[in-house]
């Protein structure tokens, strides 16, 4: 009868967790159409919003392990959650420039006498401060849910990052990090937190290794390697042979080089992603195809490359030569080029086809007189 009662209660609690345990899930995996409102918000906007979401998720996540007190998936969701908050409010904080690794890594090679010692350094309001209490539960939730669950590889990675509070080393590290590989040796977060490890503690191969071994697993993963490995100051080059990024990996890299990088980085990354383009071309058809050759001839015209540019253009224009797209492309490019006779035949193409377009029935007036003078001063 105990048991039964027991099994009775373990079943109540499991359903009651269950029904919180979705909520986060609604909250984390929102529909389509709430991204879509996120979109027309300010980057403020978008941050309060964020952190809204965020204080929701973790309440939710309360109320599952409140309801369901062995929850292994939702205490080790709300380690993570607690370290993310750690990381944003840190952000705005007393020393927004050194990382929680950064900290980590003093707390660890530092000669504290007493734990007393330590624990009084990390309580400092240029470390930690107050956010040491919420990096407590952070690393309290994360034990309890690999005691209920050895088999949840983060954990072992969260204890890693977070031992140090309690005053283990970094061999102790090293170790929580190879029995997160051996539960989870498939998993792109581990092999990303691995290769941070590596890369803080000087073996740049090593990190190298297991980003690589990381970058084909999970898409936002990989854009986090991406944005490291911009900032660490790796030439894009490398970047590129090493780690062969796909057509997707080479436009953000494209926009992120774009945004904060010395220029001939991005022309690297520029280059690779002109070639991409091209190359995705020549296996499509219609529209698509249309659509790459567009990308590259763009990317070629950055780059001050006319003759592939124009070599693109061309290639639009045989695939699809109605498409509007490619004519009005090739007619400014044309017309950038002072080849204003031949920017003509597209330019008024395109005029054609879209007669309530102000901007582009000037620039075809505008066209024609130039071509007008030009074959004047080349008649005289």
């Amino acid at each position: 009868v105990l048991a039964s009662g027991f099994g009775l209660q373990r079943t109540q609690q499991r359903i009651a967790g269950e029904e919180h345990w979705n909520e986060y899930l609604r909250l984390r995996f929102p529909k389509q159409e709430s991204q879509l409102e996120g979109d027309s918000l300010t980057a403020a906007e978008q941050k309060t919003k964020q952190r809204q979401v965020h204080r929701q998720r973790m309440l939710a996540l309360g109320r599952t392990i409140t309801a369901d007190p062995s929850h292994a998936r939702a205490h080790l969701r709300l380690a993570a959650h607690y370290i993310t908050r750690v990381e944003d409010q840190r952000l705005s904080g007393r020393n927004p420039h050194m990382p929680l690794a950064q900290i980590r890594q003093a707390a660890v090679t530092s000669s504290f006498e007493s734990a007393a010692e330590r624990d009084e350094w990390l309580s400092r309001p240029g470390v930690l401060g107050h956010n040491r209490r919420l990096l407590d539960k952070a690393l309290a939730h994360a034990r309890h849910a690999l005691s209920l669950c050895p088999l949840q590889g983060m954990g072992y990675v969260y204890l890693a990052q977070l031992g140090y509070l309690d005053g283990d080393d970094s061999t102790a590290s090293g170790h929580l990090l190879d029995q997160a590989l051996t539960v989870r040796p498939f998993e792109a977060r581990i092999h990303e937190a691995v290769g941070i490890e590596a890369w803080l503690a000087g073996n740049l191969e090593m990190g190298l290794d297991h980003w690589k071994q990381a970058f084909g697993l999970d898409r936002s993963v990989q854009r986090r390697i991406l944005k490291r490995l911009a900032a660490s100051g790796l030439p894009a080059k490398v970047i590129i042979d090493e780690f062969q990024p796909d057509w997707e990996s080479l436009v953000f890299m494209k926009d992120l080089y774009q945004q904060a990088v010395p220029e001939n980085e991005y022309k690297v990354v520029l280059a690779g992603y002109a070639e991409a383009a091209r190359g995705r071309a020549d296996n499509q058809n219609g529209t698509d195809a249309v659509t790459s050759w567009l990308q590259a001839a763009k990317a070629y015209r950055n780059l001050d490359q006319s003759n592939q540019a124009q070599a693109c253009f061309e290639n639009a224009l045989e695939e699809n030569p109605a498409s509007l797209a490619a004519r009005l492309a090739f007619g400014h490019w044309l017309h950038s080029q002072n080849r204003f006779t031949e920017a003509l035949e597209h330019l008024v193409w395109a005029a054609r086809q879209q007669p309530d377009d102000e901007k582009l029935q000037r620039l075809v007036k505008q066209c024609r007189r130039s071509a007008a003078s030009d074959g004047t001063t080349r008649t005289r």
